[in-house]
């Protein structure tokens, strides 16, 4: 299938290059999910037409049972081997690497829990059957590592440490533990910097900011980064100063920094 494929090609790619360059195995995630037969029945034809006369429309499906099954439980083995090849593979490392592979297993493992569920109403019989890696949730419970993971987060430009906290929390929320100054196998450095605009002909106060941010390991290599800037006008300088920092949050939280952190992890 379509969806073994990808994630075949993906997992070849992640097991060479450099140390953090899982980027095929991770890129484009969302394309197993988008191209996953899970969305509707493997091999169900759908057929309509339309009257010429009454001009109704008529539609009917059908399936070849046997067939079907057969193909559910081709599509279901090769995902317990890769998820199998891919929680063997995340034993050893780098943490953010083995989380990643581990996040990666469970994306596949989600599909294949919705494979089974299908499977088990074409042949009921096949509903005691137990997958190999037991659940998507399973995986989550006997391999995740974010206990381990601490992130050192360090922002400048901040105002009364808004985005510092925002930073904190976030990564926090995800389960990883975070610190300033203790130990850590990650650090998370980002700076806000702002301009003030001038403008005539408007009765708003406008400014201009920025956010850089860079995510590394403990040597200092580069894992993923950003820069995210914007223009926000307000009646005062004060409110849009305000305007500026309460975007920040939402962009670390719910915008663009959560969506790196999603696609890297490809969640």
């Amino acid at each position: 299938s379509k969806v073994n494929e990808q994630i075949n090609e993906q997992m070849a790619s992640s097991s060479s290059g450099n140390k953090h360059n899982f980027e095929r195995m991770t890129q484009n995630v969302n394309e197993i999910y988008r191209n996953s037969n899970t969305r509707g029945i493997i091999g169900l034809i759908v057929e309509s037409w339309t009257d010429p006369v009454s001009k109704e429309t008529h539609a009917i499906a059908r399936m070849n049972r046997s067939e079907n099954i057969l193909r559910y439980n081709i599509m279901i083995n090769e995902n317990e081997e890769n998820i199998a090849t891919l929680l063997e593979s995340a034993n050893e490392g780098d943490l953010l690497e083995r989380q990643q592979k581990i996040y990666f297993a469970h994306n596949i493992a989600v599909l294949t829990d919705d494979l089974h569920t299908i499977r088990s109403i074409l042949s009921p019989a096949m509903s005691s059957m137990k997958l190999s890696y037991g659940s998507a949730n399973a995986i989550l419970a006997k391999y995740e590592l974010k206990k381990d993971i601490v992130v050192s987060v360090n922002v400048t430009g901040d105002e009364n440490n808004r985005l510092q906290k925002a930073f904190t929390n976030y990564f926090n929320g995800k389960g990883f533990k975070t610190s300033q100054t203790g130990n850590h196998n990650y650090s998370l450095r980002a700076s806000l910097h702002t301009e003030d605009l001038t403008y005539t002909n408007t009765q708003f106060e406008y400014i201009m900011f920025t956010i850089n941010y860079s995510f590394t390991d403990s040597n200092g290599n580069e894992i993923f980064s950003n820069t995210f800037s914007d223009r926000i006008g307000d009646l005062t300088k004060t409110q849009a100063r305000q305007k500026v920092i309460s975007n920040a949050e939402k962009w670390v939280t719910t915008g663009g920094f959560n969506k790196d952190f999603n696609d890297f992890f490809g969640k």
